[in-house]
């Protein structure tokens, strides 16, 4: 118990560090306005559309009831969701490995949860996922304490946990009750004819509801890294661990029919409490798709595959197979551990001397926790599949404590990584994986022990030896991680600073990076001025942070614009209501549309509608405000170019702020500055200004785009054409701003200089090359005038 409270305080310490840190435009905003719906009565899937389950709007009006709607307030209560959920991880991992190598598993998912530095913090968003996480965790926790009494109360107990993991997000209930299914088929009896049949029909049936809900999305790393563990899986707990725990134990072992049902029964119960009333209202067709999903494409919409593993991941996963194999061998006496220590002694300084010599644009400690987070994807799976194996080993093992664990954690940490799918980022690496990383330090304690427990020269001490290593180890990796993560918040903390600050938020983010969030406050302190406070306001593709944070509210169903959800269909239906009763202001976005880049031009219909009745009357940075009608309202311009910078000045190693003194740049550039452009003579410096390009700048830095595309590097003429990609992206999407303001041929001055470079572009063999060819041509070849919205500085 203390160390879970040592564990739970340390945790929440952490968390409440970032409680006013940062701010993420688009999901946390969206969230927090749709639960601010359901505190004025508004209702989900019935009054706007949601993603999410009715759970997590009972919890979040509870929240902004009690603690109010602020964020806060809301941080306050994710900090204690996650500080549990930290205290969980060590309670799981101790009971079957020591007290400091079980306080590693907290520590790595606390560590490494993402913080998005000079943006946002990960944990600060409130996802029903955070609340889904601590659902899974007490589900695992309560299974072990089945295994460990056989009372079928703890699986009625279960059940409830995973029912409530299900009504905060889908695919998390769905899949803890997979995994306890797979527990149950293990561990409970199958004498009978029936409950064995029940055990292993149920698992099957389990087995195959989760490759349904993969559906035809999937692709070969997705079939790897999930559906390859499943079946193995699968087959292993319907095959020869069917009973396996229960027939070496009292015959007063509750048998599998009944056990499965204690587990469904309190799985259905609390479900059908909210989904029964919602399928009457709905009606089925709309219920499965709206509410389950089923049918909706959305796996297809929002599909991320896995990304390639770097060469510091591949390393990093050999190293750790290696250690464990080594380890194995050196206790069972068939190798001296002086010969892997010698081997693994040379590898360091070798890896060492390439990571010297390794380019690290955006500094050491970066560098490092971005090839520790593509590792993860890897790292992961690995974790899973030995635990598979061990799991089968340890069920022809005579003693039942090891199998008695990996029944529980096993299918839970395979499970839990199924969630990870579709979206496959980092961020949903670390909300699938921490059953998993519970997973790797029990193996990691086994391994340690394996080393220990090695026959040392009689000189050495190996518990000392390994030991020592192993604190060497966190310590590093302590150094360079939570500087990277905390220096922000700190900052924040000691200067008692906000950017942002009124009645439902208070945001603050470090020197150098402010600029978005002013930006955010303006034309959140513009519109509160202007609109009355309730009143509907339309953000658009993802702007309801802004209407929440001035106090308004939305006219439509629909405030995340992803391309194809909401429907064609339903952007009319939504365009009928518009027409019917206008809102007097939009709010939305000239520059930086992140996922969001095919919004405008995917939403053609409703564009139409803005820029035929509305005006623009704000600009705040990227944001723009516009009104109905004739707007008798001056423009109000704010953020401009107050702050200046140049091409040297972009390059930092701070991507959050890279990319906005790049939008500074930006406001500022010149067609005199375009016609002597040069980027540094250093790699390092040239590929740090081409991903402030890629980050924040536009067509009219053609010229520097083409310079690193000529260099012999190829780093940097990698960064030239990643940046090709993105202006051509941000051009497209601001081509179709809603203030209609963007003119392409006013970008011909900026190109003319580098004119005659096109043709090689538009025949080269990347598509990425060849679309930015076009794109620079399509302008030159405009006939409108050249320069009608340049100004005597050559500014646009």
């Amino acid at each position: 118990m203390i160390g879970n409270a040592v564990v739970f305080a340390a945790a929440t310490a952490y968390f409440l560090l970032f409680r006013s840190y940062g701010f993420q435009l688009e999901d946390e905003g969206n969230i927090l306005l749709l639960l601010q719906r359901v505190v004025e009565g508004q209702r989900p899937y019935l009054d706007f559309h949601t993603g999410y389950t009715p759970g997590f709007y009972a919890l979040g009006e509870a929240v902004f009831r009690t603690f109010g709607g602020t964020t806060e307030s809301v941080r306050l209560v994710l900090a204690l969701n996650n500080a549990l959920c930290a205290s969980l991880l060590y309670s799981l991992a101790r009971r079957a490995t020591g007290r400091w190598t079980a306080a590693l598993a907290p520590l790595l998912w606390v560590l490494f949860l993402p913080v998005f530095s000079g943006e946002f913090a990960s944990f600060n968003v409130p996802y029903p996922a955070w609340f889904a996480t601590l659902a899974w965790l007490v589900t695992a926790e309560v299974l072990t304490r089945w295994v460990r009494t056989r009372s079928v109360a703890w699986l009625f107990a279960a059940g409830l946990t995973a029912a409530g993991a299900f009504s905060m997000k889908l695919n998390a209930g769905a899949f803890s009750i997979a995994a306890a299914t797979f527990v149950v088929t293990m561990t409970a009896s199958t004498r009978s004819r029936l409950d064995n049949a029940s055990a292993r029909g149920a698992a099957l049936l389990m087995a195959l509801g989760v490759v349904a809900a993969f559906g035809a999305v999937w692709r070969i790393s997705d079939g790897l890294v999930h559906l390859a563990p499943l079946l193995i899986l699968a087959g292993g707990v319907a095959g020869p661990l069917t009973g396996r725990l229960a027939d070496r134990t009292a015959e007063s072992t509750p048998g599998a029919t009944r056990a499965l049902l204690s587990l469904y029964i309190g799985f259905a119960l609390p479900t059908a409490y909210w989904a029964l009333p919602l399928l009457y209202e709905l009606g089925l067709h709309s219920f499965l798709e709206e509410v389950l999903l089923l049918g909706s494409g959305a796996a297809d919409l929002y599909y991320t595959g896995h990304p390639p593993p770097e060469t510091l991941a591949l390393a990093l996963c050999l190293a750790l197979i290696t250690f464990a194999g080594a380890g194995r061998l050196v206790r069972a006496g068939r190798l001296k551990p002086a010969i892997p220590c010698v081997a693994g002694g040379i590898a360091a300084a070798l890896g060492a001397a390439a990571l010297s010599r390794a380019p690290m644009p955006e500094s050491f400690a970066t560098s490092i926790l971005f090839q520790l987070e593509n590792a993860a994807f890897w790292l992961v799976p690995v974790v899973n599949v030995s635990g598979i194996v061990w799991l089968l080993r340890s069920a022809s093992s005579e003693d039942d404590r090891d199998f008695a664990f990996l029944a529980v954690l096993v299918p839970a940490a395979v499970a839990m990584y199924w969630q990870l799918f579709p979206r496959t980022d980092f961020a949903h690496v670390m909300i699938a994986a921490p059953l998993s990383i519970v997973l790797g330090v029990v193996m990691l304690g086994r391994v340690l022990r394996d080393w220990e427990n090695a026959a040392w020269p009689a000189a050495l001490s190996g518990p000392l030896i390994v030991r020592s290593l192993a604190v060497c180890g966190v310590t590093a990796l302590l150094a360079i991680a939570i500087p990277e993560r905390v220096s922000g918040a700190l900052e924040c903390v000691f200067n008692s600073k906000a950017q942002l600050a009124n009645a439902r938020a208070r945001v603050c983010l470090q020197t150098g990076a402010t600029d978005e969030i002013e930006e955010l406050a303006a034309v959140t302190a513009y519109l509160e001025r202007v609109a009355e406070r309730g009143e509907n306001v339309l953000g658009f593709p993802a702007l309801a942070s802004v209407v929440f944070l001035a106090g308004q509210s939305s006219p439509l169903p629909h405030d995340y614009w992803y391309p194809g959800r909401p429907s064609r269909e339903e952007e009319a239906a939504m365009i009928v209501a518009l027409e019917a009763n206008p809102p007097r202001y939009v709010v939305t976005i000239n520059d930086g549309w992140t996922f969001f880049h095919e919004a405008p031009a995917y939403f053609s219909d409703l564009r139409e509608f803005v820029t035929a009745r509305y005006g623009l009357v704000g600009r705040f940075g990227r944001f723009d405000v516009l009104a109905l009608g004739a707007p008798e309202e001056t423009l109000v311009v704010g953020m401009g170019p107050i702050r200046q910078a140049s091409a040297e000045d972009v390059a930092i190693p701070l991507m959050a702020a890279r990319r906005q003194v790049a939008r500074r740049w930006m406001r500022s550039l010149t067609v005199a500055e375009v016609s002597a452009a040069r980027l540094r003579s250093d790699a390092t410096g040239a590929v740090l200004q081409l991903r402030a390009i890629r980050d924040g700048g536009d067509l009219r830095t053609a010229a520097w785009i083409l310079e690193g595309f000529d260099r012999p590097q190829s780093r940097v003429r990698t960064a030239a054409i990643e940046a090709m990609a993105a202006v051509v992206r941000r051009f497209r999407a601001a081509s179709y701003r809603w203030a209609d303001d963007l003119k392409p041929e006013d970008y011909r001055p900026y190109l003319t200089p580098v004119q005659d470079e096109i043709g090689k572009l538009e025949d080269d063999g990347d598509e990425r090359v060849r679309q930015f060819g076009r794109a620079l041509a399509g302008i030159l070849r405009s006939r409108a005038p050249v320069g009608a919205n340049v100004d005597s500085e050559g500014r646009i």
